[in-house]
C-alpha cells in the first residue's frame, strides 16, 4: 500500500535529518497519488505517533492543497456585489487552501464574454449564468456535467429550477436564485393622490398618469432591446393567452402598446429604452423619480441599504390584468452556477458538497 511505504520511509529520512526528509519529499511529490484525498488521509493516520515527520507533512499537505477559484458573475449591483463578496471571504475562512478571484461584468456583456472565452478554452472554474443561457453555453463543451459526482444531490429544489439547467439529459448548473416581477408602488405618493395599487391596465395607466408631476414620473419599465424587456412584457401577454412563439397577435400587440401608451402621454420616460432592471430602475424608485416600477426581489439590498421598508415606504403587487379579476401569469427566472471542466479539487461554491473533478 503506498501509504504504508510512504508512512516508513518518511518517518525514517526524519530521523536523518531535514535534508534527507526534503529530498525524500520531493521525490513523494512526482508520484501520481501524491494528492490522492485517501492517500493524504491515510499518511496523516498512520504518522500520528511520528511526530518530527507529522507536523511538516501537514505543512506540505496544505501548501500543496493550495488552489484558486476563478469565478465570474454579473453581481454588479451595489446589494448583489457585497453579498458575493461577503460570502467569498467566508467560503475562504472555511477553506483556507482556496483563494477565490472574482470578476464582475455587467449583465450586458456577460454571454458575450462568455462565449468568447469558451471558444478560447478559457472559462473561469465557475461561471454564474442567467437561466436561458445555459444550453448555449454547455453546447460548447466547456461545462462539467454534474451528475453522478459524489454528493451530487438536486433534493430540495423545484423541479422547474433544476430543469433549466439541464442540456441533453445532463446536469450542468444549480440555481442559486428563483424569483419573479411585481409591481413595486411608493406609498407615500399613492395615499398623497388617495390611490390605490392598480389591478387593471386601465388602473394602471391612469394612476400612473395621476402620479405624474415635476421630475417624478408614475411608472418605469424595462424597455432596453434585450431579454429583459421581453422577461418584463411576459406577465402582461402571458396573462392573455399569448406566447413567445407568436408575437404577432393581439395579445401580445397589446400589451406593448400598453407601454407605448403611457411613454406617450408623459406618465413613463422615453428613457425606459435605456433604463434596465437594476439598478437604473431602483434608482429610479429610490430617487422617487419614479411611482411605480415593474422589478424583482433582486432590488430588496439596495432598498434596504437605502432604509426604505416593506409595507411602510413601499408596498408591491402582482402585475395588473387587462380585465379585473384576471389570472396572472409571471414569468420564473433563476441565477446558475456552472462548472467548467477543471482537473483539481472543487467545491460546491454557493452550497455544501465537495468532490473530485477527474
Amino acid at each position: 500500500m503506498p501509504s504504508g511505504f510512504m508512512r516508513i520511509n518518511l518517518a525514517a529520512s526524519s530521523r536523518r535529518g531535514p535534508e534527507v526528509f526534503s529530498r525524500f519529499l520531493s521525490r513523494m511529490e512526482s508520484e501520481p497519488f501524491a494528492l490522492e484525498p485517501y492517500f493524504l488521509t491515510s499518511l496523516v493516520e498512520q504518522l500520528h505517533d511520528e511526530e518530527d515527520a507529522l507536523a511538516p507533512i501537514r505543512t506540505w499537505i496544505e501548501e500543496s492543497l493550495k488552489t484558486t477559484i476563478t469565478e465570474l458573475d454579473y453581481f454588479t449591483s451595489s446589494g448583489g456585489n457585497a453579498a458575493v463578496n461577503w460570502y467569498n471571504k467566508k467560503f475562504e475562512a472555511a477553506h483556507p487552501n482556496i483563494t477565490v478571484k472574482r470578476q464582475v461584468v455587467p449583465y450586458a456583456n456577460l454571454i458575450t464574454k462568455v462565449l468568447q472565452e469558451a471558444s478560447a478554452g478559457d472559462l473561469p472554474n465557475i461561471v454564474m449564468l442567467d437561466n436561458p443561457n445555459v444550453p448555449e453555453v454547455a453546447a460548447t463543451g466547456q461545462l462539467k456535467p454534474l451528475d453522478g459526482l459524489p454528493g451530487f444531490t438536486t433534493s430540495g429544489y423545484i423541479p422547474g429550477a433544476t430543469s433549466e439547467c439541464t442540456y441533453q439529459g445532463k446536469q450542468y448548473c444549480y440555481p442559486i436564485g428563483t424569483n419573479t416581477i411585481g409591481l413595486f408602488y411608493n406609498k407615500a405618493m399613492f395615499a398623497a393622490k388617495h390611490l390605490s395599487p392598480p389591478a387593471t391596465w386601465a388602473q394602471l395607466q391612469s394612476d400612473a398618469k395621476a402620479l405624474t408631476s415635476g421630475h417624478t414620473y408614475g411608472i418605469a419599465f424595462d424597455a432596453t432591446s434585450d431579454e429583459q424587456s421581453t422577461w418584463q412584457l411576459e406577465p402582461f401577454f402571458w396573462s392573455q393567452g399569448g406566447n413567445l412563439a407568436k408575437v404577432n397577435t393581439p395579445a401580445f400587440t397589446n400589451s406593448l402598446q400598453l407601454w407605448v401608451n403611457m411613454v406617450k402621454d408623459g406618465s413613463a420616460s422615453k428613457s425606459v429604452l435605456q433604463w434596465g432592471q437594476d439598478p437604473d430602475l431602483t434608482q429610479q424608485f429610490l430617487h422617487q423619480t419614479a411611482a411605480m416600477i415593474e422589478d424583482g426581489p433582486w432590488i430588496f439590498p439596495e432598498l434596504n441599504a437605502a432604509g426604505w421598508k416593506y409595507n411602510q415606504q413601499y408596498g408591491i403587487v402582482k402585475i395588473p390584468t387587462q380585465t379585473a379579476g384576471g389570472t396572472v401569469v409571471a414569468p420564473l427566472r433563476s441565477e446558475t452556477q456552472c462548472w467548467r471542466v477543471v482537473p483539481w479539487v472543487g467545491v460546491y461554491y454557493f452550497g455544501s458538497w465537495e468532490s473530485r473533478f477527474r
